[in-house]
């Protein structure tokens, strides 16, 4: 269902974990709220950028969006989808690291489960610099002009190839480094080993 480039490099970056250790790849989609990898969807079209589309959506669900900001409204319909609810209850589970890989009006959908991370488990974000308030206690990897420029990729496709590279110089013995210091990653980025 989902074709985009970030989502390919995401894919790719998933496969080459699962070389060094168990991975659980989920997704939030706009039309089904939390997808484990393997459910199966029916194609559809709908997405959490546009403003109106979302807002006709809240209003469907009961809502009175008519004092509520765009960043409310998609946050309203993420949790009537139950999204940072069925994110909360995946993270309860115990994992080591979690990377997330969102564009922000999807972050703001998972907001509330990312403010509450189990304390064992490391968490990163791939996400715009200012995003800080949409990411809890995930540690940030700016997605930045900068970094854009020095990877030769598109805005839409920087979070993925982001977490691409980091896959595509890590080991097992790096994954536990970067659970034990988040920084670690983002030098496996900045600075891949050669």
């Amino acid at each position: 269902m989902y074709v985009g480039r970030e989502h390919q490099y995401v894919r790719e970056a998933v496969a080459m974990l699962r070389e060094n250790t168990t991975v659980e790849w989920h997704i939030v989609s706009a039309g089904f709220g939390l997808l484990h990898e393997e459910d199966k969807i029916p194609s559809y079209e709908c997405g959490l950028s546009d403003t109106e589309s979302v807002r006709f959506r809240a209003k469907q669900a009961g809502f009175d969006v008519e004092d509520m900001t765009s960043e409310e409204v998609i946050q309203v319909v993420g949790r009537e989808m139950n999204i940072p609810q069925k994110l909360s209850q995946t993270l309860s589970q115990d994992y080591d690291l979690l990377f997330v890989v969102l564009r922000e009006p999807y972050l703001r959908t998972v907001a509330d489960a990312l403010a509450e991370i189990p304390r064992n488990t490391t968490a990163i974000a791939f996400a715009p610099t200012g995003s800080e308030q949409l990411i809890g206690e995930c540690a940030l990897i700016p997605a930045t002009e900068t970094e854009r420029q020095r990877l030769e990729t598109t805005w839409t496709e920087l979070r993925g190839k982001q977490l691409y590279t980091l896959a595509l110089n890590s080991t097992d013995k790096a994954l536990c480094k970067i659970q034990n210091d988040s920084s670690v990653a983002r030098n496996l980025i900045s600075n891949p080993p050669r």
